[in-house]
């Protein structure tokens, strides 16, 4: 049923280890588009001193779009990346909330409207350096027509729990990590 759906799935999500946090007195080194890398000098035992490097990368969505008994996922390609399964998502573009990207992310890549967008977490991320907030939809409109960027191809999938939790243990590309700690 779907609410058994939901509480499977946000079970799952909600096994992913603690956040890694960045000290705050790390400094900019370098700033790109969705990647920041800071650093800064710490004392080791001996006295001496030895710089230390975080990356910091942009906050992103995954929403669970449920329709009757099956979860929307896509199979992506990029050019960067290939192809991987995952749940609709993205980055959070600068100014824009979690929530304002859910609802960006539902319509561009599967032509979905949210009637009802519901936040279920937040998490770290892949490489514990940026967090995935997770979002719920049940009543939408769509799936519908895609706009997708110049560099995504995407087909929507339409999975049960079970087949999506065996999709995710399968796929060891960029969402590799979170899926199997997802799953554990």
């Amino acid at each position: 049923t779907k609410n058994n759906i939901t509480a499977d799935v946000f079970m799952y999500l909600c096994l992913i280890s603690m956040e890694l946090q960045i000290p705050g007195r790390a400094h900019v080194k370098y700033q790109w588009i969705y990647t920041t890398i800071r650093g800064r000098d710490e004392q080791m035992f001996d006295g001496t001193t030895q710089p230390f490097e975080w990356i910091q990368s942009r906050d992103f969505v995954q929403i669970l779009a449920v329709q009757w008994d099956k979860i929307i996922t896509t199979y992506e390609q990029q050019p960067w990346i290939g192809t991987f399964h995952t749940l609709i998502g993205g980055i959070i573009e600068e100014g824009h909330t979690p929530e304002q990207t859910a609802h960006k992310e539902l319509k561009e890549e599967a032509g979905i409207i949210a009637k009802d967008l519901q936040y279920l977490a937040t998490f770290p991320g892949i490489w514990r350096v940026q967090k995935v907030h997770f979002f719920l939809t049940r009543d939408f409109d769509g799936p519908g027509p895609q706009t997708l960027d110049p560099g995504e191809k995407i087909q929507l999938i339409s999975l049960t729990f079970e087949e999506l939790l065996d999709q995710m243990t399968q796929d060891d590309r960029r969402a590799g990590e979170f899926n199997l700690r997802a799953t554990q």
